[in-house]
């Protein structure tokens, strides 16, 4: 009996799981926040409060349509998972599960958002 109730329990679990999957479109929504988040870090390191409100306007807008065209999604049927292919790498972004998107790869997304930033803007 045991046995049984343990089955029916990972057996809802997993139903629920396939359910609750998030999209693209939730993965792309949590990345675009990680991302604005550290503009928004990485500007205020370097600039003033009014330079940074509109560098990150703009560089948001940037970062909408790159996310867009950049995060890819592989739904496993109990979680999906977010990608960014950078040069010859991917890297994971996100996660969801549960009808949530975890961000990760924060690292990743600052270090190459802090690269972009030394290419355009040298006197940083």
């Amino acid at each position: 009996m045991k046995k049984l109730l343990t089955a029916v329990i990972v057996v809802a679990i997993i139903v629920a799981m396939a359910c609750t999957c998030p999209d693209k479109d939730a993965h792309q929504a949590a990345v675009k926040k990680e991302v604005k988040t550290a503009i928004t870090d990485e500007m205020g390191k370097v600039a003033g409060s009014t330079i940074t409100f509109y560098a990150s306007l703009v560089t948001n807008l940037a970062a909408n349509l790159a996310v867009d065209k950049m995060v890819d999604v592989k739904n496993y049927g109990i979680l999906s998972v977010g990608t960014v292919t950078w040069g010859n790498d991917t890297h994971v972004v996100s996660v969801g599960a549960f009808g949530h998107v975890f961000p990760v790869g924060h690292e990743f997304m600052e270090k190459k958002l802090e690269e972009y930033l030394q290419e355009k803007i040298p006197v940083l």
